[in-house]
């Protein structure tokens, strides 16, 4: 049980890599009349993901429930704010931008767990 724990923990650390050009893409949908190229898409979710990460990794120093709700707090209005200076738009329209954004990221991340832990289940066997 131990060995594919760390398998499984090695499997999904290699393909949250994927999370980062699929959330270049939604950036790249919601704002392609802002910045159409896609190149300043994938250098906010490097950006962006780079900063939730090390947020999580602040943040699981504390009780799980509490690190994990303010680590998600925190990475929620850092988007929020990354989106509001780079593209400008009405706080309204940012706030419902970033709500979709982290949706979509949390999709991403879910997705990716899953099919890793798929994929290391079907090859421990």
């Amino acid at each position: 049980a131990r060995g594919y724990q760390e398998e499984l923990r090695r499997g999904y650390a290699a393909v949250r890599y994927a999370a980062i050009p699929i959330f270049a893409l939604a950036t790249r949908a919601l704002y392609r009349r802002r910045q159409r190229f896609y190149a300043n898409h994938v250098v906010l979710a490097v950006h962006f993901y780079s900063f939730w990460y090390l947020a999580s990794l602040v943040t699981n120093q504390l009780p799980y429930r509490f690190g994990a709700s303010i680590g998600v707090s925190i990475s929620a209005i850092y988007l929020y704010l990354a989106l509001r200076r780079l593209y400008g738009e009405t706080a309204l329209l940012t706030v419902v931008k970033s709500a979709a954004l982290f949706v979509v990221m949390l999709t991403i991340e879910g997705v990716l767990a899953f099919l890793s832990a798929a994929w290391i289940s079907r090859t421990w066997q």
